[in-house]
C-alpha cells in the first residue's frame, strides 16, 4: 500500500470513529437531465458547452439548491460546542475525483456563483490537476458539500465516509 493510500485509510478510519455517518437516498426520473445534456452535446458548441457532463449538471444543481433558505441546513457544519450550526455563506463544493495516488476531493469555491459553463470548465481543470498531481494544496481543503458521483460503475447508492 502507497503512503498516500496509508494516509487516506487512517483518515477515513479516523472519521468512521469519530463522526456520524448518514445516507438519504431518493429516485429521480433523470430524463430531462439526460436530454438537457444530449441538447448540449448537439448543439452547445456555439455557446463553448459541448463538454458539459451530467455531473456538471448535478453540482450546478447542487450548488444552487444548497443556497435556498429550505435547504440552507445541509450547507453547515455543527460547532464543536454541539449545539451551534455554522452556515455557509456560499458554496463551495467538494468534487471527488479518483486518482493513481488515491481519492482527492478538490473545491470548486463559490459553485453558486458560477455558471454552468463556468463550473464545468472548473471542474474539469481541478479534475485535471488531481490526475496529474498538479493540484494547490489550496484548492484541496474548504468543501462545505460534496458530490460523489460513480454512477457510470452502475452503482444507484452507496454511503461515503466523511473525511
Amino acid at each position: 500500500m502507497s503512503n498516500m493510500r496509508k494516509v487516506i485509510a487512517k483518515a477515513m478510519m479516523t472519521s468512521l470513529s469519530s463522526m456520524a455517518q448518514l445516507t438519504h437516498n431518493i429516485s429521480y426520473d433523470a430524463t430531462e437531465v439526460q436530454n438537457a445534456r444530449k441538447l448540449f452535446k448537439e448543439k452547445g458548441e456555439k455557446f463553448g458547452m459541448e463538454k458539459i457532463s451530467i455531473n456538471d449538471i448535478i453540482m450546478y444543481v447542487v450548488a444552487r439548491t444548497l443556497m435556498q433558505p429550505e435547504h440552507r441546513a445541509l450547507n453547515a457544519n455543527l460547532i464543536d460546542d454541539g449545539k451551534t450550526m455554522k452556515y455557509f455563506r456560499g458554496v463551495h463544493l467538494g468534487m471527488a475525483v479518483d486518482t493513481d495516488r488515491g481519492l482527492m476531493v478538490p473545491t470548486i469555491f463559490n459553485a453558486d456563483k458560477m455558471t454552468l459553463k463556468e463550473l464545468s470548465a472548473t471542474a474539469k481543470r481541478l479534475a485535471k490537476e488531481c490526475k496529474e498531481g498538479k493540484i494547490s494544496p489550496d484548492y484541496l481543503t474548504g468543501a462545505s458539500f460534496t458530490v460523489s458521483n460513480i454512477g457510470s460503475l452502475g452503482i444507484e447508492s452507496f454511503t461515503p465516509v466523511v473525511n
